[in-house]
């Protein structure tokens, strides 16, 4: 009888403390596809301390940049170890809001950015052998007003995940 009431306490003590369903690893969509990482963040051509701040969001984690200068390009190299879970959310939030239109555009560079040592931002998507990316100008009235909202998304991430 014994054996039979610890049996229930335990069965009762793993089904209260049972894991829940956690969010889902995966990426979102981007077009009806799977993305297999999302790479975000700004750059500056001229400056006295880290010019290229960007982060890499795969399945497993979001990663910062290796590099304090040069212009971010697909071969940028990234830490090994991902920021925290707060973190992670809001790259997936911020992906989560990747505006369509910006899959449509033709031109990689879009506006001048940091032709005027304004800076840019950069943006990479990797969806299966594609891997799309752009260069976006920081003065909102030299890119189309669809991206003006989402660039200050991203600088506001990257301001927070500067912290």
């Amino acid at each position: 009888m014994k054996k039979l009431i610890w049996g229930s306490i335990l069965c009762l003590l793993m089904g209260t403390f049972a894991c829940t369903p956690e969010e889902s690893d995966q990426l979102s969509k981007l077009n009806n596809a799977e993305v297999d990482h999302f790479v975000f963040g700004r750059y500056y051509g001229h400056c006295l301390e880290n010019c290229t701040t960007v982060y890499m969001l795969k399945e497993d984690g979001l990663y910062a940049d290796l590099v304090d200068r040069g212009y971010p390009d697909s071969t940028i190299a990234f830490v090994y170890t991902s920021r925290t879970a707060e973190y992670v959310t809001l790259a997936k939030k911020l992906l989560a809001d990747f505006p369509d239109k910006l899959m449509n555009e033709e031109e990689e560079t879009i506006g001048c950015p940091d032709c005027a040592d304004q800076g840019g931002y950069y943006l990479e998507i990797k969806q299966g052998k594609t891997t799309r990316s752009w260069w976006i100008d920081t003065d909102d009235s030299r890119i189309p007003a669809y991206l003006s909202a989402y660039t200050a998304k991203v600088r506001k991430a990257v301001e927070e995940l500067e912290k």
